[in-house]
């Protein structure tokens, strides 16, 4: 069996060492072709690895050079498109889905019964009788004296219920939807005369507000939902950038990682084009610049 002849030493150093000679002085041949063929085999190894490292640092460079988050108008365009359409999703979706939650009731410093109520977090309703003894006063149809009794009333979970309706009064009812601030409002009031009685008449008036009907298992049950419409401008706008930002970061986390892929696999960043083998300085393909 021929002798082993580890590689401790670099392919210089072991191409210069003398060879192992005889006890008279003569080189013995065998020893002598052992000994090239390890020195041969360490430099194949020496290139290989370095050939290795060579193709990891260049595909960093591809990778750092490429793989980049690039904002263009186009993208601009769409996030903001998409995030005004979330807003407005979630808004309607919040509306519409979820149970009622009573926050609480309460009353203002005019006498005016509040009940406030919360739909998954998204929803908010406020509804606000007017008796019939501030029916005759202007600020009864000023839907801004409402909402300003609405937010000024105290409201507390631990009040009783209220007690049985007048015979005539009015009802605001103020909805505002939106996450994770409010975006849209809208109001709408009801006036209700001799409720009960054989002259009943009811009156109403909304403002950027929709009814939907109630549907479960394709029948109206009775009630509906109230869908505002008139956009808060400080939420919405706030609420459409968020749901931009959103949606651009997982565009650009989708994008950058397709990148990533076909760089690794030595393809074109843009148009996924086999570069291996081009020598040139940008893709022939689509004219993807490569790095130098």
């Amino acid at each position: 069996m021929p002798p082993h002849f580890p590689c401790t030493q670099g392919p210089v150093e072991q191409e210069n060492q003398e060879p192992t000679r005889s006890p008279g002085g003569v080189v013995h041949p065998v020893d002598h072709a052992l000994r090239l063929s390890q020195n041969q085999r360490c430099i194949r190894r020496g290139q290989a690895r370095k050939a290795v490292l060579d193709h990891a640092t260049q595909s960093k460079r591809w990778y750092a050079a490429h793989v980049k988050l690039r904002v263009t108008r186009k993208q601009i365009a769409l996030c903001l498109v998409a995030g005004v359409v979330t807003t407005a999703a979630v808004a309607l979706l919040g509306t519409m889905f979820g149970e009622v939650t009573r926050l609480g009731m309460g009353r203002s410093a005019s006498g005016i019964s509040i009940s406030e109520q919360r739909r998954v977090g998204v929803c908010r309703f406020w509804s606000i009788n007017v008796p019939a003894a501030l029916l005759d006063t202007e600020l009864a149809d000023d839907p801004d004296w409402a909402w300003e009794e609405a937010e000024t009333a105290i409201v507390d979970s631990a009040l009783p219920q209220p007690a049985p309706r007048p015979m005539r009064f009015r009802l605001w009812v103020f909805v505002r939807a939106g996450w994770p601030f409010e975006a849209f409002r809208g109001w709408s009031w009801q006036l209700l005369d001799d409720l009960g009685g054989p002259n009943e008449h009811i009156s109403h008036q909304a403002f950027a507000i929709v009814r939907v009907p109630l549907l479960r298992y394709g029948v109206s049950r009775t009630g509906h939902f109230l869908v505002p419409y008139y956009p808060l401008w400080p939420g919405f706008i706030a609420n459409s950038l968020i749901y931009a930002a959103l949606c651009w970061l997982v565009i650009a986390g989708l994008v950058s990682a397709r990148a990533a892929r076909r760089a690794r696999r030595g393809l074109c960043t843009r148009c996924a084009y086999d570069l291996r083998g081009v020598t040139s300085g940008v893709c022939p393909e689509c004219g993807q610049a490569r790095p130098t």
